[in-house]
Order: C-alpha cells, then structure tokens, then sequence
C-alpha cells in the first residue's frame, strides 16, 4: 500500500477506515452512528458553540441574538424579537426591558401632556395681560418636554449598549418594576 492510499484509509469523512477519537467529557458508549453528534452538547444535543467564552458574561451571543436585542429598545420593535426568537432567554430579556420601556414612555407622555396642560392654561389665564409672563407658561412646558425626551433616550442609549455587549442588566430604576414576557 503507497502512502495515499493509508492516508484514504484513516480519514474520518471518506466512509472507511478508523474514527479518530470522541471529544472528551462523554459518559456513554461512543459509535460510528452517532459521529454527527460529536460536537453537539451531551445534555441538550444543541451544537456546541466554539466561539471563545467569556467566564464572566457567559459564551458570546449571536449576531441575530444581538440584533433583536439591539431593536427591543428602539420604540415598538421589540415585537421583532419576541415574534422572531421567543425561545431565547436573552433576547427575552432585552424584550421584556423594551416594553417596560415602552410603557414608561407611554405613561409619561400621557402624564406629561395632563400637567402641561395645567400649567399652560394657569400661566394663560393668570398671567394673559403680562407679556413676558405668560410666555413662561409655554417655557416651563417645553422644558418638560425636553426632560422627559433626555430621560427617554438616555434609557435607549442604555439598553443598547448593554444589549450590544451581550449584558443581561436592567435598566436603572425602571428595568426591575415588572415582567412581561417570561
């Protein structure tokens, strides 16, 4: 036999020869029949991920994972990931933390928009001889605005970096009040 043809004998993925050995770490019997199990996760059959694994954050997410996580944040699409990727733990998470974000910017609109109202028709109404006066009615008001629109983004801003580095954080003061999605 010339060298080429011991070679074709031993390989692996030919059909023919011997198997090189099973990775370490399984405790049952290790067959040709199961040779595309190899590189699966021995408890839950899922492929192992061979991406290096951070021991602090945990193995890195995919890319589709991080995408749906990054658009849990940006108003109203976290619906993609929760129709998209249901099953997955982390994207769940960023799901649940953009509706809760939702919903706090939802209760704060509409809070906002009753207490400008008040303070509009106040200043209109109490101070509507004086000029300068009734202007700080509608000053007053589009400093709340901005506030809210700041505290807004500024949570946005958040959760998309900490989505984007692959952290399951909730956001400051809001991010632990409730869960709606499991």
């Amino acid at each position: 036999m010339d060298e080429k043809d011991k070679n074709e004998q031993n390989c692996p993925y030919s059909g023919q020869g011997q198997r090189p050995a099973p990775p370490s770490g399984y405790g049952r019997r290790f067959t040709g029949a199961d040779w595309g199990n190899a590189y699966r996760d021995p408890y839950s059959g899922a492929p192992q991920n061979w991406q290096r694994r951070n021991p602090v954050t945990g193995p890195a997410p995919s890319n589709d994972e991080k995408a749906f996580s990054i658009l849990a944040y940006i108003g109203i699409l976290w619906l993609v990931g929760l129709l998209a990727d249901r099953e997955n733990k982390n994207v769940m998470f960023h799901v649940n933390q953009g509706i809760i974000l939702s919903i706090f910017e939802f209760a704060l609109t509409f809070s906002l928009s009753i207490i400008k109202a008040i303070i509009q028709s106040g200043f209109g109404l109490a101070f509507s001889g004086i000029g300068i006066l009734s202007w700080t009615g509608t000053a007053v008001s589009g400093l709340l605005s901005f506030t809210a629109w700041c505290l807004v983004v500024s949570y946005i801003i958040i959760g998309v970096v900490r989505a984007a580095q692959g952290k399951n954080e909730p956001l400051p003061l809001i991010g632990s009040l409730f869960t709606v999605v499991h």
